[in-house]
């Protein structure tokens, strides 16, 4: 869409959003750790690139995986709602359901040059039909 504004990236290194089967194991302990570990990672990722916060505002995020093992689509997807959560309570999304948030398929890459971690970019979207 011509419309949309390009708000900038978090990069977090040294991080991976685990695959869904692993999280699915987790007791409620475990998984509240995760989302701890997530926003404080998000926190500092903002320190060296600030991506502005929502407010009321609909957000497209894509968001990449650069290293471990390669995953399929409901795997990643499934492992990524801690980080998902945490930039939804960091204030960087206003709310993650489908109306404020539209999340593009996560995409699994090897390490390569970048190294290992999670790149989180952003883009302002039109406000939605009737909101």
């Amino acid at each position: 869409m011509s419309t949309d504004t390009y708000l900038g990236a978090l990069w977090i290194p040294d991080m991976l959003t685990p695959s869904l089967n692993v999280v699915l194991r987790w007791n409620r302990w475990r998984r509240a750790a995760e989302g701890r570990d997530w926003e404080r990672a998000v926190l500092c990722a903002e320190a060296f690139s600030p991506v502005p916060k929502c407010g009321r505002e609909r957000r497209r995020v894509e968001i990449s995986r650069y290293g471990g093992r390669l995953l399929d689509a409901d795997n990643a997807a499934g492992g990524a709602k801690a980080l998902v959560d945490a930039l939804r309570r960091r204030g960087l999304l206003f709310d993650d359901s489908p109306k404020w948030c539209d999340l593009a398929p996560i995409r699994s890459y090897p390490a390569g040059q970048r190294g290992r971690g999670m790149l989180v970019q952003f883009w302002r979207l039109p406000a939605a039909d009737g909101g």
